[in-house]
């Protein structure tokens, strides 16, 4: 997927979850939610492969309800001590 279709999603996602996205000029979008403590701006197209990484990121950061990361969900921690079998 290209990442203006990875910023398209990532803004329907955001809709869909009740945050507001308008169109804040020059291929920018300006996203709020009431759970958030700031705005946050999306770029149209973003520069490098991390852009929706690191989106993400600070999307969590500043409290807008998201997904926990799939590397997060399927990580399971071993007990200090531990041996395998």
């Amino acid at each position: 997927m290209s990442r203006g279709k990875d910023i398209t999603a990532l803004i329907k996602m955001l809709r869909d979850n009740k945050a507001k996205v308008v169109p804040a000029g020059g291929g920018h979008w300006k996203a709020t939610h009431p759970a958030a403590t700031r705005p946050v701006w999306l770029e149209r197209t973003p520069g490098d492969c991390r852009a929706l990484e690191n989106k993400l990121a600070e999307l969590r950061r500043y409290g807008f309800p998201m997904p926990e990361p799939e590397h997060r969900r399927n990580k399971t921690r071993k007990k200090k001590g531990a041996t395998a079998r």
